[in-house]
């Protein structure tokens, strides 16, 4: 990527997409949308969620790289379970329209690249958009204390009407994997850029998130710029998905949208 574009503004505007798929060097025209879909296995490997969209700008190759220039229009999307559509899609394999099977894990199924059909390509467009029209939660955890909760905490947050912005999907890859390699104030400047285009935070709070560095940070920050912070403690958060009340606590709690 450009060394001008930070990852903070990579975070929320693509770029560009790369990659070694050289056939789609003449398969995506200037103009055309990628969309890049993947899975989060914190939930399922089977499960899908729609990353983004990149409008095609240019396109250009070199040593087998395929670079496609991002043009306004392109976006990322916060973390969303988009299983259900998938399924109802149909894409373009070999000249035939079929939808995915409904047997086999959908992140598997899109490991190669496959091509929309028209027919339901405003599908996609309009759960896109229903997507980026919601308010958006920051989700502040810690990944050694905390990442089993992802597992339900997510589905119930859309559930109540939001999008979720959490650090291992939202961020760039390199975030991925409950580590970074980033230097520390690219990092908190990604955090706190994240936040501020958010409606709230919610804290899963373990018996050391006041004592984590970043953590601390996030609350600190949501705290310095406004940003309204619901904490539910770890425990909580697991009695109530056992008792199947976690929804309608969520949506007793949380912000009217």
């Amino acid at each position: 990527m450009p060394d001008q574009a930070s990852i903070a503004d990579r975070s929320f505007a693509p770029v560009a997409h790369v990659t070694r798929q050289r056939r789609l060097f003449e398969l995506i025209k200037v103009g055309d949308s990628i969309w890049l879909a993947g899975c989060y296995p914190v939930l399922s490997p089977a499960a899908a969620s729609i990353i983004g969209r990149i409008v095609v700008a240019e396109k250009t190759m070199e040593n087998s790289v395929l670079r496609f220039a991002a043009a306004p229009g392109s976006y990322w999307l916060a973390w969303n379970d988009a299983s259900q559509l998938m399924k109802t899609l149909e894409f373009d394999n070999k000249g035939i329209a079929r939808a995915l099977n409904v047997d086999v894990g959908i992140a598997q199924q899109l490991q190669t690249t496959r091509k929309v059909s028209n027919a339901h390509c405003e599908t996609l467009e309009a759960y896109a958009s229903e997507i980026r029209r919601r308010p958006m939660i920051f989700v502040s955890y810690r990944w050694t204390a905390s990442t089993d909760v992802m597992r339900f905490l997510l589905p119930g947050l859309e559930a109540v009407g939001y999008s979720v912005w959490i650090d291992r999907w939202s961020g760039p890859r390199r975030f991925k994997g409950g580590r970074t390699n980033q230097p520390e104030n690219i990092v908190k400047q990604l955090l706190s850029t994240a936040m501020g285009q958010c409606c709230a935070m919610v804290a899963i709070v373990d018996e050391n998130y006041y004592n984590s560095e970043w953590t601390s940070f996030e609350y600190a920050t949501a705290s310095t710029i406004g940003v309204p912070t619901y904490g539910f403690s770890d425990v909580w958060l697991r009695n109530a998905y056992q008792a199947n009340d976690l929804i309608d606590n969520l949506r007793d709690v949380l912000p009217r949208k």
